[in-house]
């Protein structure tokens, strides 16, 4: 099933009405085409206007690289970003605060932050961008160090435990007996095989 797409805004600032050809609503595409200049329009969803501003406190904390404080997410929280119910859906609180500040976002680009604080939503710390831009983002700054091998917490085997059961697949042992010799599923030990898992560890 094909995946919905957030309607277009108004590139007008603070218009949350459809965004018609011209980049415009159909309001403001008037407003335009008559010459005159283009005002703030009564918003057409003032409901989820107010539930997001009750949902933000300005007051937030000033993260080490930028300048200003953060505007943090009070309502639901799913993975650490806010979230709020509009257009029928679940929408993500910052990407919302975004489209509504600057322009619709295309459906191949995320809402990425400046100042790594997932629950922000203030607009000057947004910026659309790829997930390759946010994984480029995250090694600049020194937060993508993702945990493998032993130094993951979940881990129930050692890199020296890897080894010796390649070395016993290599030996035709069975994956169940090597399973419940090492206290895991069979399944981990067949991940370990293919390499699906412990990738980085060097095997005989």
């Amino acid at each position: 099933m094909p995946r919905k797409r957030n309607h277009p805004l108004c590139g007008f600032p603070l218009c949350d009405r459809q965004r018609e050809k011209g980049g415009l609503c159909r309001i403001h595409t008037k407003q335009r085409a008559s010459g005159a200049t283009l005002v703030p329009l009564r918003p057409k969803s003032p409901s989820l206007r107010e539930k997001f501003w009750l949902n933000v406190n300005k007051d937030g904390p000033t993260m080490p690289h930028m300048d200003t404080p953060c505007w943090v997410w009070t309502g639901r929280l799913s993975l650490g970003y806010g979230r709020l119910y509009g257009y029928k859906r679940q929408i993500k609180a910052h990407r919302y605060s975004y489209c509504v500040a600057h322009s619709d976002v295309p459906a191949t680009q995320n809402v990425l932050h400046h100042c790594d604080n997932r629950a922000c939503v203030r607009p000057e710390h947004l910026y659309a961008g790829t997930q390759k831009d946010n994984n480029r983002d995250a090694k600049e700054r020194g937060r993508f160090n993702p945990a493998r091998g032993e130094r993951s917490g979940k881990a129930k085997l050692t890199e020296a435990d890897v080894v010796l059961i390649a070395k016993s697949i290599s030996a035709r042992v069975t994956l169940s007996k090597l399973a419940e010799e090492y206290g895991v599923t069979s399944h981990a030990i067949r991940s370990i095989k293919v390499r699906r898992t412990w990738r980085h560890v060097e095997r005989p």
